[in-house]
C-alpha cells in the first residue's frame, strides 16, 4: 500500500513539472506573439485600389498609408509591409482592413498616440487601432 501511494505523489509530482514547462511555452507563445503584433496596426475602411495586379495594388495602399502619415515623424521606410486581411470583395463590397507591418513599436505607439490628427486629416472616414 505505502509503495503504491510512493508512485502516485511520484506521479503527481511529475505532472505538475511537465504543466509548468506547458505554461512556459504558453506564455511564452503569448510574448511573442505580442511582440510581434506591437509593430502592427489595423486600418479599417481604407479604400481599396481597383487595379488588377497585386504589386499595383499594394502599391497604392503604401502611397495612402505614407499620405495619411505626412503630419507624424515616421519615415517612408519605416513602413515595412502591408496586408490585406480577409477575401477580396466585389466592387460594390465593404474595404477590407489593412493591417500594416513598422520596423518597430515606436512608430506604432506614435501613429496610435496621433490617431485622432490622422483620422480627422484623411479625406476617408477610416479607422485606425491596434493589432
Amino acid at each position: 500500500m505505502q509503495a503504491q501511494i510512493d508512485y502516485l505523489k511520484e506521479e503527481v509530482d511529475r505532472l505538475k513539472s511537465n504543466e509548468n514547462v506547458s505554461n512556459v511555452e504558453i506564455i511564452s507563445a503569448e510574448v511573442n506573439d505580442r511582440i510581434i503584433r506591437s509593430k502592427n496596426i489595423m486600418i479599417y475602411d481604407l479604400k481599396e485600389s481597383s487595379k488588377a495586379e497585386v504589386a499595383d495594388r499594394i502599391d497604392d495602399d503604401r502611397r495612402k498609408v505614407q499620405k495619411l502619415l505626412t503630419g507624424i515623424d515616421i519615415k517612408p521606410d519605416e513602413l515595412v509591409k502591408i496586408v490585406r486581411i480577409g477575401k477580396k470583395r466585389g466592387r460594390d463590397g465593404k474595404s477590407r482592413p489593412a493591417k500594416d507591418v513598422f520596423s518597430g513599436p515606436d512608430e506604432v505607439a506614435a501613429i496610435l498616440k496621433n490617431k485622432k490628427k490622422i483620422v480627422e486629416s484623411s479625406t476617408q472616414k477610416i479607422s485606425i487601432g491596434p493589432d
